[in-house]
């Protein structure tokens, strides 16, 4: 039990200033793994093209219908 009352103390002192613990835990990342990469810039965004199949724009508005449907069956 002395080991486990130990390591709450030793956490406890360690988390008791927030500020050290910040620039402890900012150096071990800094010396590990040095300083962070500046993000990629994104690629030119490539348009796409068209849609294949229905026709955009007003000669689809004037004729909405191009075939007549037939009744239902009975």
């Amino acid at each position: 039990m002395p080991d486990v009352l130990e390591q709450l103390g030793f956490a406890d002192l360690v988390c008791d200033d927030p500020d050290w613990l910040r620039d402890e835990f900012a150096a071990i990342i800094d010396a590990n793994f040095g300083e962070a990469e500046r993000p990629r810039p994104r690629p030119p965004a490539i348009p796409l093209p068209e849609p294949a199949g229905r026709p955009r724009g007003p000669e689809r508005v004037s004729q909405p219908w191009r075939r007549q449907r037939s009744p239902p069956r009975s």
